[in-house]
């Protein structure tokens, strides 16, 4: 966990757009750190009982995987704005061979500013990988311990939330693929307590591998934010998002009006909700159905110098995670991190999601009629112990479980359900910020 830095200013005191609309999980009161670069180099081993990640238990594959990766950030903070860039690279390479063998390469950049009564924030996640997971999934601010449990840092980069990012809750097969998500916003405080936000988003999830659906999603929102005491604020919010897919001509349009509610339950304790009804007409090759049902989202989150913990929900349509032409998605997802001791710190995690298809889909890889279901568990815990002032090693184990009622095939094999074991360990080195002005 991130603890407050020796010299570190307070927040400047500025106008705090209502995060409880925002696009990421920055408040535009932002802190006054001093510049910094952070570079990072990792090794990561596992021994993984699917490999190739295969819904087929008579072709999984047991493999040692090994992956070197080195990330940089860059931090630069004045008293009104603050810039985010992040750069990681590396390799994965196995004796198994194929797809296994693979390059990662992923870019962020963000920049969160205020000024006056207004505020806003820009942000870009770019990454190429063999698969959606790597010990969970990492990232430029992930490597350099800046975010591994997304939502529960309070001075690291400025992320997007998972609402404006393609999903990936379904697992598929091991192979190379892109994605890409970008957000723009602006923040006018009218007055004291309310506040009006406009954000526009655009994401891309594409697969090298032919059989899996590309999908692509563009759109808005925009609300107001009322604060009405200093712990409770409400919020309501109109969102579009259209979403289409390569290879046909079916899409989406997402229409959701959401009323929300977040409080301050202690200094370290916050709660956010929020709800509305969700009208989706879907165009597909029988025409034109509207789809009427709802929306809504979740968050409980704790922070302490030695301890944090989230819990996050959300429901709603999504792209289809590469398997479907559109889904409807709930994710559950949990995360603890405690720091033991000086040295030791635990982190456990665990997230469900359910994907049901909107549209039938049939392909080289996948057969799922409209109405199909899968149901993704993943989950477990990693050990850290620092060693030195500058490094740590890990250890760690988790699993992934996955049923459906669809189809998926890798080359000549086909399956429905998915079940994979790995036990992680490895190293990070990570020095001590080097501060620039």
């Amino acid at each position: 966990m991130q603890t407050q830095t020796s010299g570190q200013k307070q927040p400047a005191r500025a106008p705090a757009a209502a995060p409880i609309l925002g696009g990421t999980d920055l408040t535009f009161a932002l802190p006054v750190e001093r510049s910094y670069l952070l570079p990072t180099l990792s090794y990561y081993g596992q021994l993984n009982s699917n490999a190739y990640n295969v819904s087929n238990s008579q072709d999984y594959t047991f493999a040692e995987i090994n992956s070197i990766l080195g990330s940089l950030v860059l931090q630069k903070s004045r008293p009104r704005s603050q810039l985010n860039l992040g750069y990681l690279g590396g390799g994965t390479f196995s004796a198994s061979g194929g797809s296994l063998n693979s390059l990662t390469q992923a870019f962020s950049v963000s920049q969160g500013w205020n000024r006056g009564r207004w505020a806003g924030a820009e942000a870009d996640e770019f990454s190429y990988s063999s698969g959606a997971l790597l010990l969970g999934g990492t990232s430029p601010f992930d490597l350099a311990g800046l975010g591994q449990l997304s939502g529960l840092s309070s001075l690291g980069p400025i992320l997007i939330r998972n609402a404006f990012r393609p999903s990936q809750s379904i697992f598929t097969p091991v192979g190379p693929r892109l994605t890409n998500a970008l957000i723009g916003q602006v923040d006018y405080q009218i007055t004291a307590r309310t506040s009006a936000t406009a954000i526009g988003s655009y994401d891309v999830l594409h697969f090298f591998q032919s059989g899996l659906v590309d999908s692509y999603a563009a759109g808005f929102q925009t609300g107001i934010g009322h604060q009405l005491t200093r712990r409770d604020s409400v919020a309501a919010a109109y969102r579009f998002n259209s979403l289409w897919f390569n290879g046909t001509t079916d899409r989406i349009q997402d229409n959701v009006v959401e009323l929300a509610y977040e409080r301050t339950l202690t200094r370290r304790l916050d709660l956010r909700v929020g709800g509305g009804p969700d009208t989706s007409p879907i165009h597909s090759g029988t025409g034109v159905t509207t789809r009427t049902s709802w929306a809504g989202d979740a968050m409980l989150r704790y922070t302490s110098e030695r301890m944090g913990y989230g819990l996050f929900y959300n429901h709603g349509i999504t792209g289809g995670s590469g398997i479907f032409i559109g889904a409807v998605t709930s994710e559950v997802s949990a995360a603890v991190q405690r720091e033991v001791s000086r040295l030791w710190s635990l982190t456990f995690s665990a997230s469900y999601g359910r994907n049901t298809n909107l549209i039938g889909v049939a392909t080289s890889k996948i057969v799922a009629p409209a109405g199909a279901k899968f149901d993704a568990v993943y989950g477990g815990v990693l050990a850290r112990r620092q060693v030195g002032e500058s490094s740590e090693v890990f250890l760690g184990y988790t699993v992934r479980r996955q049923t459906s009622d669809a189809t998926v095939c890798s080359a000549a094999a086909c399956g429905s359900n998915l079940l994979g074991n790995v036990f992680n360990f490895g190293f990070v080195w990570r020095p001590n910020r080097i501060p620039f002005d």
